[in-house]
């Protein structure tokens, strides 16, 4: 509120100017009932996490299932926001793709339904649930069966020294979308970084 202070005396013949003084106190409590305002209407950003399920610790007593050269497929991240992949069937046939839906999901896409053409009867599942003749806990229960499957595929995951911490979740989510369970990180082997310094 601006209070206006009169001085009505008079020197030498001129009046003095009007004093203003400006009282900023019901300014300090609107700022305040605007940030109550504003935290109470605004909704925070929700974190979002990655999860990714970890084996169990080998304590020495289990050996661990050998992998069929056909269930083997390796993507390769690299630093150009490419991903390169091949089968172990066809290790010196590398070929390349991006991280779009078209891209490496459908190439997982495929390559899984090669290897265990039953992971189909997902995509079977869940049309039932859609048109409601199963629950919610039969579809995960289906999904579950087909997924752990051990003929299933298994990917291994590398990346080049420069490939972005975004292009892995990318990756991820490529597998979770396709049901793939089986996955690992993993370094280049020597083999792999020949091929791949050729394709700098």
């Amino acid at each position: 509120m601006a209070i206006l202070i009169q001085n009505t005396t008079a020197t030498k013949g001129r009046i003095r100017k009007h004093d203003l003084h400006i009282d900023f106190t019901p300014m300090v409590d609107l700022g305040f009932l605007l940030i109550t305002f504003f935290m109470l209407t605004t909704s925070l950003n929700a974190l979002h996490k990655l999860t990714i399920t970890l084996p169990e610790e080998d304590k020495g007593t289990s050996t661990p299932s050998p992998i069929k050269a056909s269930q083997a497929f390796t993507v390769i991240m690299s630093g150009d926001n490419k991903v390169y992949w091949y089968t172990a069937t066809e290790v010196n046939k590398l070929s390349s793709t991006d991280f779009s839906k078209n891209g490496i999901e459908k190439i997982l896409k495929e390559k899984s339904l090669t290897v265990n053409s039953s992971l189909d009867s997902i995509s079977f599942y869940e049309a039932l649930y859609d048109n409601k003749k199963i629950s919610k806990e039969d579809l995960q229960h289906h999904i579950n069966h087909f997924a752990n499957d051990k003929r299933n595929i298994f990917v291994f995951i590398k990346a080049m020294p420069k490939a972005k911490y975004q292009n892995l979740i990318s990756i991820i989510d490529a597998l979770n979308k396709n049901n793939i369970r089986h996955y690992a990180i993993d370094d280049l082997n020597e083999s792999e970084k020949q091929i791949m310094s050729r394709t700098d």
